[in-house]
């Protein structure tokens, strides 16, 4: 009974909340969000020390101290930015959307043709909300999604990436609908840079083993799909730029444990690379190096070969 209670009290004040923010004129709101990043940024010391280790980890010790207090700056008002932007979409859907312009979209249209649906990875870069809402204006348009804990939150995110056109399939249960959905000619997107203990591999990222999940080179390896790279970033006219790369040529040698590491290696290079070229955009906040021990970088991938009936 109790928690109904807070659930309801929840609810109503989420959508109060987004009443307020959906009347406010634009440029104020962008105005609100850059002074809330940066007081963000200033303020919350025990995210702070995690980014300071991350681009330590990520640059190494000839990084400034001026250059990282910007990049830590940017990088939380991205992520406010792209989080009024994700609760303001309801109002303000085509303006937003006119502002996700595309870079080498060709590239899914062709590997769509060949009937197997095809594979996003991707990094939280930019607006990938946004960049999501984009894609499904153009192709069947899938992601891979935990539920946040908050019942109102996740309900809210649901509604809104449905309303964006998205089909979000539940992380623990994806499995069969993601498979469907590709046979139908879907593309389904998988976020690869954040740290995952299960279903993992520690792959090189920035030099270091981080572990990371699997999935996307497990499917593209059994059913043929082809796996992009794609990222959005902010360009400076203010609008979002949503990149995709051509098709990874992953080889398949017969050692599926092998395969799977390689391309799941192969992806996060790809990652890698878009961060060192726009570090400001990613979300530096997150523990994505857990403390790994010696010899982690290995090709063993925990559960994978108990699925080799998909």
């Amino acid at each position: 009974m109790m928690n109904r209670l807070i659930e309801s009290v929840e609810s109503l004040l989420i959508v109060f909340g987004l009443r307020i923010l959906w009347i406010l004129p634009e440029p104020f709101v962008r105005e609100l969000a850059c002074l809330v990043g940066w007081v963000l940024s200033e303020t919350l010391r025990s995210r702070r020390r995690i980014i300071e280790q991350n681009l330590r980890i990520a640059f190494g010790p000839d990084l400034s101290h001026a250059r990282m207090a910007h990049i830590r700056q940017q990088s939380w008002i991205n992520i406010v930015m792209t989080t009024v932007e994700v609760l303001r979409y309801p109002c303000h859907e085509e303006k937003y959307l006119r502002e996700v312009q595309f870079e080498g979209i060709e590239h899914i249209i062709d590997s769509l043709s060949k009937g197997r649906g095809a594979i996003l990875v991707t990094p939280h870069m930019g607006n990938w909300e946004l960049g999501g809402a984009g894609m499904a204006r153009r192709v069947p348009f899938g992601v891979i999604a935990r539920p946040l804990n908050q019942k109102p939150l996740a309900r809210l995110m649901d509604n809104l990436r449905a309303q964006m056109g998205m089909t979000v399939f539940a992380k623990k249960s994806a499995l069969k609908g993601v498979l469907a959905f590709l046979r139908r000619g879907g593309v389904v997107a998988f976020m690869l840079d954040q740290h995952a203990s299960r279903q993992s591999v520690a792959v090189p990222f920035f030099g270091q083993p981080a572990k990371t999940v699997t999935s996307a080179a497990m499917l593209a390896l059994r059913t043929g799909a082809a796996v992009h790279f794609a990222h959005t970033r902010r360009i400076p006219d203010g609008n979002i730029r949503l990149r995709i790369q051509p098709a990874f040529e992953i080889e398949s040698t017969g050692d599926l444990e092998h395969d799977i590491f390689q391309a799941t290696a192969q992806y996060t290079l790809a990652i890698e690379a878009a961060i060192r070229e726009h570090p400001e955009c990613w979300l530096w906040m997150h523990r994505r190096w857990r403390k790994p021990k010696p010899g982690d970088i290995q090709k063993k991938s925990p559960g994978i070969g108990a699925k080799k009936g998909v």
